[in-house]
């Protein structure tokens, strides 16, 4: 009879165990999945900054004003001349 217990409870352990073995899998590849998500928006947000500070040297460099600047080529000119 004892014998017959143990190897319930051993079969009960074993489900319980495997149960837990296939959550953790399921949690592993969760868990992998989503860092894989936060390194493309960490890539995308890298890109998108390289993009600004590209675009920024560019009109740097080419003399024209920034968007939504203020002052246009003209009136700088006619400031530097008075």
């Amino acid at each position: 009879m004892t014998l017959t217990i143990f190897a319930f409870f051993s079969s009960e352990l074993n489900s319980q165990i495997d149960i837990l073995k296939h959550s953790l899998d399921q949690q592993a590849a969760s868990l992998v999945e989503k860092e894989r998500e936060a390194v493309k928006r960490v890539q995308a947000a890298r890109e998108e900054e390289w993009q600004k500070l590209h675009q920024t040297e560019n009109e740097k460099y080419s003399g024209t004003p920034p968007k939504g600047h203020l002052i246009n080529q003209d009136n700088l000119n006619n400031q530097i001349t008075k």
